[in-house]
């Protein structure tokens, strides 16, 4: 994803023509660009936050899969785990295809 930054137009104008106004002029600058890193820098919390959820998500199914894993090479019968599976999917799909 980019983020793109566009400067109003009298700050445009002031980089390309400096002078003139002074001290206001460079405060009006500063809080423009001030402004513009406040909104990058949530954008990128907002970045982060759905990552580490998403990390967050992978890593319990990564321990889930790994748990049956675990079953499966220690001869554990997994029948009845595969077949409650199947008896959720199918109930799952019978309710969302009579709704």
């Amino acid at each position: 994803m980019t983020f793109r930054f566009r400067a109003p137009d009298q700050h445009v104008q002031y980089l390309r023509h400096p002078g003139g106004t002074g001290d206001r002029t460079h405060k009006a600058l500063t809080n423009a660009i001030e402004s513009a890193q406040k909104k990058i820098e949530s954008n990128n919390y907002g970045i982060r936050k759905n990552l580490l959820e998403y990390d967050r998500v992978m890593s319990e199914q990564r321990e889930i899969i790994y748990e049956e894993r675990l079953r499966v090479l220690n001869g554990e019968s997994m029948r009845d785990v595969i077949y409650k599976m199947i008896t959720d999917i199918t109930e799952k799909l019978c309710r969302y295809l009579h709704q």
